[in-house]
């Protein structure tokens, strides 16, 4: 079952940030609820989904709104 865990810094070296980035992240509930507090960890399909969920589409043209 620990392959589908990820830790603080698996986690950190995905979203380029440091372990302490993570903590603070989680700290503050900008990540998903992790499965275990101590030492924390994420599933991993959990974390996959919420990094889909927040990904930025860049150039992406508006649509011209309805009257």
């Amino acid at each position: 079952m620990t392959d589908d865990l990820v830790d603080v810094h698996e986690l950190a070296r995905v979203l380029g940030v440091s372990g302490r980035g993570v903590e603070e992240r989680h700290r503050r509930g900008q990540l998903p609820p992790a499965v275990l507090r101590s030492p924390l960890r994420w599933r991993r399909a959990d974390i996959e989904a919420w990094i889909e969920g927040h990904r930025v589409v860049k150039n992406r043209r508006r649509e011209p709104e309805q009257c």
